[in-house]
């Protein structure tokens, strides 16, 4: 009951991790390209840096979590600001595809998170979460920012052990 009262804001931290040329292509030169914005806003918001995630993102980023509940990207940066540090946390970004079209570049991600927690029964609990998020990016004077995120597909497993799904 207690992760499930979570699921909302870790959709939401998820979510942070939550991507020009003329014919549209899905290539290795855009998948690393887009991983590697990934790290660094992964970067950015494990330091806590406001400044160094607002940057990554449109004004007018909008994130949908997976119940379909919007978030703009206030939000995102807050949940940023407050995000625990350290301890064994571990998150893994992985680009599944990237497609560039001009200024558009329409990414599909994979983010795998886990960490060990005390549960209520005071017992050690492993605990993963993979989303996977449709992604736009949009090019800016040379720069990928961040504008839209949606949330596809989450599960969440307790010592690996499904908890929660949905999605695809």
């Amino acid at each position: 009951m207690l992760l499930r009262n979570r699921l909302p804001q870790m959709f939401l931290a998820a979510t942070a991790f939550i991507a020009a040329s003329a014919p549209a292509h899905a290539d290795d030169a855009a998948k690393a390209t887009f991983a590697a914005r990934y790290e660094a806003l992964k970067g950015a918001m494990a330091t806590h840096d406001v400044a160094a995630v607002r940057a990554f993102l449109t004004p007018d980023f909008q994130a949908t979590d997976i119940n379909g509940d919007p978030h703009d990207g206030a939000a995102l940066v807050e949940r940023a600001s407050k995000m625990a540090s350290g301890g064994d946390r571990k998150i893994n970004t992985t680009v599944l595809s990237a497609t560039v079209s001009g200024t558009a570049a329409a990414v599909e991600l994979q983010l795998n998170g886990s960490m060990t927690r005390t549960g209520p029964d005071g017992a050690q609990h492993q605990l993963e979460m993979i989303v996977v998020s449709d992604d736009t990016w949009t090019n800016s004077n040379g720069t990928w920012l961040l504008q839209k995120s949606v949330q596809k597909d989450v599960t969440v497993k307790r010592d690996g052990e499904t908890m929660f799904h949905q999605g695809s």
